[in-house]
C-alpha cells in the first residue's frame, strides 16, 4: 500500500550546520579528553592541514574501515583502497584520515591510496574520532564521512540537548558505512529520510522492519529501517 505522500527529507537549515559547526571544535576536541593522548602541536597541524587541503566531498575513518576485516592487513588494506576506489570513480574528493601505525601495512597500498586521496595519519595513541568528526564538518554542510561508529560518545559531550539533536541528524545525513556480507563488500549510503514517526497531511508514516528483512550488512544502531513504512490516515482508504 502507497498513501503517495512524500516523506519528510533529511537535512539540516544552514542555520543548524552553522550552530553545530561553531560548536564541534570546541565541545569534540578542546571538551574531551583528547589532550591525554595526543599534543597540542599535533592538533594545531591537523587543523592547519584542514584548512590548507578543505573542503572534502568525503572523510574515510580509515582504521574503521580496515577492522571490518578480521585477518591480515593485506585484507585490512584491499578494504580500505576499495572504500578509497569508491568514491575516486565518482570523482569525489577524499581525506583518509588514519593512524601512523598504518603505513607499515604496505607502502604499495598506501601509495596508490594518496594519488586518489589527501592523507592524515595521527599519533598511534590519539583518539581519532574527534579528527574525522571535525574534518567533515568544518569541510562544509556537503561532507560526507565513511564509518561504522555509532558516535554515541561524541553526541554525549554535546551537552545541550537542541546540539546533540542537531548532531544525530547530522550523522544519519552524512554516514556511510562499509559492511562485508557473504555476497561481497556493501557500502551503505546516508539516510534521505527522518528515521521516526511523522505526519504529513494528515497522514501518519511510521517506519518498521519486515518480517523477513534481511540483518545481513546492518549494524544494530537502533535507527529502524526506512526502506518500509506504515502509513495511517484516520477514516480514508489508502489507495494502492
Amino acid at each position: 500500500m502507497n498513501c503517495h505522500q512524500l516523506l519528510s527529507r533529511l537535512k539540516l537549515s544552514n542555520e543548524e550546520f552553522e550552530s553545530l559547526q561553531h560548536n564541534v571544535k570546541e565541545k569534540l576536541i578542546v571538551g574531551s579528553d583528547l589532550f591525554l593522548k595526543s599534543t597540542p602541536d599535533e592538533l594545531e597541524t591537523f587543523l592547519k592541514f584542514v584548512e590548507k587541503t578543505a573542503p572534502y566531498d568525503v572523510v574515510l575513518d580509515a582504521l574503521n574501515i580496515a577492522y571490518v576485516a578480521k585477518t591480515t592487513f593485506k585484507d585490512k588494506l584491499y578494504l580500505l583502497s576499495y572504500a578509497v576506489d569508491y568514491f575516486a570513480e565518482r570523482e569525489l574528493k577524499i581525506l583518509v584520515l588514519g593512524r601512523k601505525h598504518m603505513l607499515k601495512w604496505g607502502q604499495q597500498s598506501w601509495r596508490s591510496i594518496s594519488k586518489k586521496s589527501f592523507t592524515f595519519f595521527t599519533d598511534n595513541l590519539t583518539q581519532d574520532d574527534p579528527y574525522f568528526i571535525t574534518a567533515a564538518i568544518l569541510s562544509g554542510s556537503h561532507t560526507d564521512f565513511v564509518s561504522r561508529d555509532l558516535l554515541r560518545g561524541h553526541r554525549f559531550v554535546l551537552k545541550q540537548d537542541k546540539l546533540r539533536n542537531i548532531f544525530q541528524r547530522w550523522q544519519w545525513q552524512h554516514q556511510w558505512k562499509l559492511f562485508s556480507t557473504r555476497r561481497g563488500l556493501k557500502i551503505q549510503s546516508p539516510l534521505k529520510f527522518t528515521p521516526c514517526a511523522q505526519k504529513n497531511n494528515g497522514v501518519w508514516h511510521i517506519p518498521y522492519e519486515a518480517a523477513n528483512a534481511s540483518a545481513e550488512g546492518k549494524v544494530n544502531d537502533g535507527v529502524p529501517d526506512c526502506a518500509t513504512w506504515l502509513c495511517m490516515q484516520p477514516n480514508s482508504k489508502l489507495k494502492s
